[in-house]
């Protein structure tokens, strides 16, 4: 349903990171950011054990920038 889209963006996410998928993850994490606003999901994506993965990769760097422009 649309009222969760969040919880299915992170979930989305977080099976691409787990299987290894890197361009599903951050596609995934780009699309959450896109969809909703400041939340407790977006802080917890880099603290994240399931996005360890994905930490060094240039897909996610630039999630993680969204992020903190976000932030700002």
């Amino acid at each position: 349903t649309p009222e969760r889209a969040s919880e299915w963006l992170y979930a989305t996410a977080s099976a691409g990171a787990a299987s290894g998928d890197v361009a599903a993850a951050t596609a995934a994490l780009d699309r959450l950011l896109d969809a909703s606003p400041s939340s407790y999901l977006g802080w917890t994506i880099p603290v994240d054990p399931v996005f360890l993965s994905l930490h060094g990769e240039p897909a996610f760097a630039a999630v993680l920038a969204r992020l903190a422009e976000r932030a700002a």
